[in-house]
């Protein structure tokens, strides 16, 4: 999966939500690699 984000703070916000996080369980359940990456784009 590849999300996109404004910037390396929006995607923190989304990862620290409260919304997100009561999800994170699932998404880890049902993967067998837990990682991310992050790459600054060159827009």
């Amino acid at each position: 999966m590849v999300l996109q984000f404004e910037s390396k703070e929006k995607a923190k916000e989304l990862y620290e939500s409260g919304e997100y996080q009561a999800v994170i369980g699932k998404r880890l359940r049902a993967t067998s690699k837990h990682f991310a990456i992050l790459v600054q784009g060159t827009r």
